[in-house]
């Protein structure tokens, strides 16, 4: 392929954007907070490595700065309906000048154009660490620089929360590439990144992510890159169970039609090939039209729930569904999925 731009013009100054303080110590996730000082800044974003680690620390956010900052909670525990719903407010409020603090996980590594002045990052492999710096001054507004990030180490009990996320020897060697430093800026990315990749041995994207990082693509497809936010050594451990959130009319209704051609299929010995395909689309339909109220969770964190519970419902193996009047005990504008139901009720095997 033909390289349209020379290498040199993404070292130019504008795009050096975010200077990274490297904070080598760990802290309880209490102690950080009490220290925490956002006096002088207009907004933050905060990304945990666990959906209850970043609901934790949410909550504490939000009871010691609210009335000074709109505070929000961004996770993989709300439906996408919700999330886009909670994506634009913060961009309203933060093109209308509002104070703004985001807590959030990975999930606003890719794919989300939000820019604030300062984030911290709770410890992480090295490429998503630069993946957050992406949402730090993304579009240069703030000049040369103008970005402030701060790496943390955080635990809960002397356990650091990247542990239960990340392999060891992915997290040692990201250690070892950034420990040299105490500050580093966007300029040093494409360096470090190399000798990150050369560590781990993954030479072909290694050269492929090196591109993209040189030219600050964190999540465009470009011919000969590999944007940032395609790249994760260890594979996400994702859910095994999803729960569809009945939360408005349209989506009790849609699972209404849903179960109702289920049903009848249920019988199509008796029905003509039409009938039949008609049900089969309709089905078909009402899983697309439910997309939007679906969450994915871990086993353990469905395990307060049971069927023999209200509002409770087995759509199939490894499925269920809360019914409209149920979701205000199981959901949370503000936090998403509870794991913790607000109404208890029988808790058996699922």
């Amino acid at each position: 392929y033909v390289e349209l731009s020379p290498d040199e013009l993404f070292r130019h100054p504008v795009f050096n954007r975010v200077k990274l303080h490297i904070h080598k110590q760990t802290s309880e996730l209490e102690e950080f907070v009490s220290q925490l000082e956002l006096s002088g800044i207009d907004n933050a974003l905060f990304v945990m490595n666990t959906k209850r680690s970043a609901v934790e620390l949410y909550r504490m956010i939000k009871a010691q700065y609210e009335g000074e900052f709109t505070v929000f909670c961004l996770t993989t525990l709300h439906a996408p309906a919700c999330r886009l719903a909670t994506i634009k407010r913060i961009k309203e409020a933060l093109n209308g000048h509002e104070r703004v603090i985001l807590v959030s996980t990975q999930l606003i590594e890719a794919g989300v154009d939000i820019s604030f002045c300062r984030v911290y990052r709770d410890f992480g492999p090295l490429d998503s660490i630069i993946q957050v710096a992406g949402r730090c001054n993304r579009n240069g507004e703030l000049g040369v620089l103008g970005g402030e990030m701060h790496l943390l180490r955080l635990a809960k009990d002397s356990r650091e929360y990247s542990t239960q996320v990340y392999d060891d020897y992915i997290l040692t060697k990201t250690r070892e590439i950034l420990y040299k430093h105490e500050v580093l800026e966007s300029r040093d990315f494409a360096v470090l990144i190399q000798e990150y990749y050369h560590s781990l041995e993954f030479a072909a994207e290694a050269k492929a992510i090196l591109t993209a990082i040189s030219e600050l693509n964190y999540d465009q497809d470009i011919r000969g890159q590999l944007a940032i936010d395609r790249f994760h050594i260890i594979e996400d451990q994702y859910a095994s169970l999803s729960v569809y959130i009945l939360m408005t009319d349209f989506a009790q209704q849609t699972m209404d039609q849903l179960l109702e051609a289920r049903e009848a299929l249920k019988d199509f010995g008796d029905l003509d090939e039409t009938i039949e395909l008609k049900a089969r689309l309709k089905i078909a339909r009402s899983f697309k039209n439910l997309s939007p109220f679906q969450i994915n969770l871990k086993p353990s964190e469905f395990r307060n729930y049971s069927i023999q519970m209200a509002h409770v419902n087995k759509l199939d193996e490894n499925v269920y569904y809360i019914s409209q009047e149920g979701t205000d005990k199981v959901y949370s504008c503000e936090t998403g999925f509870l794991t913790e139901p607000i109404e208890q009720g029988a808790c058996l095997s699922l």
